[in-house]
C-alpha cells in the first residue's frame, strides 16, 4: 500500500500528514523552535498508524522560503533520510510555487512574515491552465508598498492591511503539485536550499 510522509512548514507552523492508501493521519505544531517538537509529534504519527520510515515511498515537503534555521533543520533531516532510505522519493515543494499552482490564470503568490516583519513580503507571479504551469516573474522579496499595490494577490502568512485573497497550505495543494512535478519530470534537487531560501535584501 502506497505511503506518503507530507511535512509542511512556514514561520511557526508545521503541519505532518501521513497518507496510507486512503487514510489520512496529520499532526500539528505551532512551536517555533520546531526541531524541540519534530521528532516527537513525528513518532506519534508513526505510532498511532502503526507504521515506519521504511514503509514510505514517498516524501513531499515544503523547503521555503521561510526561516532559514528552520529550513536548514529541514533540508539536514531530509538529507540524513535519503541516505539512510534510498528507496523514498523526495520531492521538495516552494509554498508559493504550491499556493500558485492552485489557480488557474494568471496570479501573483506574496507570503507575509511575522507582525514584526510584515515590512516584507516574499513574491513571485504565475500562469496556469490545463496544460502548463510557468513562472512569470522570479521568487524575490518585495517591501511593503509594492506588496499592497498588487491587485489581490494570493496570501499566506500573517496577513496585513491591505487587499488579499487568503490561502491555506493543504494536502490536496501539495499532492497536486507533487503529481505534476512527477509526469513532467521537474522534480528539485534536495542538496540545495536554492531557490527556496531568498535572502533578505
Amino acid at each position: 500500500m502506497k505511503t506518503t510522509l507530507y511535512i509542511s512548514h512556514f514561520y511557526n507552523f508545521t503541519t505532518i500528514y501521513l497518507e496510507i492508501g486512503d487514510k489520512i493521519y496529520k499532526r500539528d505544531s505551532n512551536e517555533r523552535g520546531v526541531s524541540k517538537v519534530f521528532y516527537q509529534i513525528l513518532d506519534d504519527i508513526f505510532k498511532e498508524s502503526e507504521s515506519s520510515f521504511e514503509k514510505i515511498n514517498e516524501m513531499i515537503f515544503i523547503n521555503g522560503p521561510g526561516s532559514f534555521t528552520s529550513l536548514r533543520f529541514f533540508l539536514t533531516f531530509v538529507k540524513a533520510l535519503s541516505v539512510s532510505i534510498p528507496n523514498i522519493l523526495f520531492i521538495p515543494l516552494n509554498l508559493l510555487d504550491v499556493i500558485g499552482f492552485s489557480q488557474k490564470g494568471e496570479n501573483s503568490v506574496i507570503m507575509g512574515g511575522t507582525k514584526r516583519f510584515i515590512e516584507h513580503f516574499y513574491y513571485a507571479k504565475y500562469y496556469k491552465d490545463d496544460s502548463q504551469f510557468k513562472l512569470i516573474e522570479p521568487h524575490k522579496i518585495i517591501s511593503y508598498e509594492l506588496a499592497s499595490k498588487i491587485d489581490s494577490p494570493l496570501f499566506i502568512g500573517i496577513e496585513p492591511d491591505f487587499k488579499i485573497v487568503k490561502k491555506d497550505l493543504s494536502i490536496e495543494n501539495m499532492r497536486a503539485l507533487a503529481d505534476w512535478k512527477k509526469s513532467t519530470n521537474s522534480i528539485d534537487s534536495i542538496i540545495s536550499l536554492e531557490p527556496y531560501y531568498i535572502k533578505a535584501l
